[in-house]
């Protein structure tokens, strides 16, 4: 388990970021939990989602045009693989 929080840890990309402030983040996590609330969708989904941000924002020079499209990405990758995860606990039950 620690090697995959080694693996995929994010560091500080704030500073590296020229079109992006840490409160554009925040507006888009905030942007992301209203989505997240209204399509009842697990609370897991929106963390994945959030990950994903920051995994892409810590390797690729985002405009501030761009984040939101991002996000929206990021949270359908989230849910798709939720959604094929559940899937596969479902099938190992039967």
């Amino acid at each position: 388990m620690h090697n995959l929080q080694a693996k995929f840890k994010v560091d500080a990309y704030m500073s590296s970021q020229r079109y992006l402030t840490a409160s554009m983040r925040a507006i888009l996590v905030d942007w992301l939990v209203e989505v997240q609330e209204n399509f009842e969708l697990n609370h897991e989904t929106l963390y994945l989602a959030v990950k994903l941000v920051d995994m892409y924002v810590s390797r690729v020079c985002t405009r501030k045009e761009s984040l939101q499209l991002v996000g929206a990405v990021a949270l359908f990758i989230a849910s798709k693989f939720d959604v094929s995860r559940r899937r596969i606990i479902s099938l190992k039950k039967k």
